[in-house]
């Protein structure tokens, strides 16, 4: 009787589990590769890291911070003209990022049906991909397998400014994208030194609080990151599932070559294999020559990144997560888009202004407003001094996280401060959007109201906004 009442309620489980099972349709781009057993080893690895940073993600999100009980605090206007002050609010409260969770966390259940979308775009036609450097590419032999064109030598062939704000970012990538701290909103961070020190004996002894806001999962991971041997010594194989959830979906305890610091430090075939591109080099309209030269986005899930997810169960995605550098002593002018955007601060800084962004609602009462066809006019009037006030410094502790609803006017000013040099500066965030499969995509950036080419954060601009139409 016991053992057929047990039969009964393995089955209902089993039942249940199938019933809930996630329905994956990939993007119509994602290619159907046939891997050799060497190429599946490479491509398991990143994939295995795109796992990581997703975790992640998810779970800097889904833990309380500031004065939410269910969600991390993002700040979502550093100047609120009702109040005088930053207004913020719990990031989870948005429908949009309710729907980036679900989806992000349906990954993690069923890694092996979603990795049918994962792409490591080593053949990628739609646009040209990058690794920065050599030294980026000697990180990881996925990196080295993928061989993607170099930054360096694109921004050799451009000459001028562009070019030379080019090869100091990407020749100092690694130094820095390495100046980052994740040990209070990431999990703790048990393998800061990966790269320095590869068996991953544990050199971290500053004293930090390793408290976390990440996850409330208190585990320790295994230290230490992946090396090229480490399944080879555990008897597995890089594809072999070792998942010990309950419904077989990837488990970061399970796997030694996982750690919890999300910067190039801790995944670093991630940042090296990844595809890198230099945004605004070729626009002539996006602000200074060192600034178009020194700014590079990358994307990890979307329609343009290595997981291209079109819906899960007949649900949009529309999660959108990368990273983003911008070298020091830059201004990224004001700027905005139909979708709503999300930053999470990485880089430590020198002191507390050495990196400053704003964001203010477009119809703030802030800037002046003509109704258009088709949209508005915003015009931004920052002289004698009034932009200051628009502007909250950034770091990886407490001005951390913030949320730029549609068409909020954002800008990222790396100017001030303590930028001085390409070794203690610069500008590293988590970068996500969270509707990239609604309505207009572009970036688009404001234009100086005097005319020129350069917009500085106290000059006059306007934005010429579109009116968002629901498809």
């Amino acid at each position: 009787m016991r053992k057929k009442m047990l039969g009964v309620v393995l089955g209902c489980t089993l039942g249940g589990l199938q019933a809930q099972a996630a329905e994956f349709r990939c993007q119509d781009d994602v290619p159907v590769v046939n891997y050799s057993r060497h190429e599946q080893r490479l491509v398991d690895q990143f994939w295995d890291e795109t796992l990581t940073y997703l975790d992640q993600y998810l779970g800097a999100l889904k833990t309380p911070t500031g004065h939410c009980k269910d969600s991390a605090e993002a700040t979502i206007q550093t100047y609120d003209s009702k109040t005088g002050k930053q207004q913020t609010r719990c990031i989870m409260k948005y429908r949009d990022m309710q729907l980036l969770a679900k989806h992000v966390k349906a990954v993690l259940a069923e890694p092996d049906k979603a990795k049918a979308c994962f792409d490591p775009q080593k053949d990628y036609m739609a646009f040209p991909l990058y690794t920065p450097s050599k030294t980026v590419q000697a990180l990881s032999p996925v990196s080295k397998w993928i061989n993607r064109p170099l930054l360096t030598d694109y921004f050799e062939k451009i000459g001028g400014d562009i070019s030379a704000a080019g090869l100091e970012l990407n020749k100092n990538f690694l130094a820095v994208t390495s100046r980052t701290d994740t040990g209070k909103h990431f999990r703790k961070d048990v393998s800061a030194n990966t790269l320095e020190n590869p068996r991953g004996e544990s050199t971290h002894h500053d004293g930090e609080d390793s408290r976390n806001h990440f996850s409330s999962n208190r585990s320790e991971y295994p230290r230490g990151g992946w090396t090229p041997d480490a399944r080879e010594h555990s008897g597995k194989d890089f594809g072999e599932n070792t998942s010990e959830h309950p419904r077989g979906g990837w488990n970061p305890h399970s796997s030694e070559q996982f750690s919890k610091d999300v910067s190039i430090r801790g995944l670093p075939t991630l940042w090296s294999s990844v595809g890198w591109i230099p945004f605004y080099a070729e626009n002539a309209d996006a602000g200074s020559e060192r600034f178009r030269g020194g700014y590079l986005y990358a994307e990890v899930m979307g329609p343009w990144g290595n997981l291209r997810i079109k819906d899960i169960d007949g649900e949009t995605v529309g999660a959108e997560i990368g990273m983003t550098v911008q070298l020091f002593n830059t201004f990224y002018p004001f700027h905005y888009h139909h979708p709503q955007e999300i930053y999470m601060t990485l880089t430590k800084p020198q002191c507390i202004d050495q990196n400053k962004y704003m964001v203010i609602h477009w119809d703030s009462d802030e800037f002046k407003h003509q109704r258009v066809e088709n949209g508005w006019t915003v015009e931004i009037d920052g002289s004698d001094g009034r932009w200051q006030q628009w502007f909250a410094n950034q770091d990886p502790n407490k001005e951390w996280l913030t949320y730029f609803e549609r068409n909020a006017i954002h800008a990222f000013n790396a100017l001030e401060g303590c930028n001085q040099t390409i070794e203690n500066s610069g500008l590293v965030t988590v970068w996500a959007r969270s509707t990239s499969q609604d309505n207009e995509q572009s970036t688009r950036l404001c234009r100086n109201a005097e005319g020129g080419k350069l917009l500085m954060p106290g000059d006059k601009a306007v934005c010429d906004l579109h009116d968002w139409v629901a498809k």
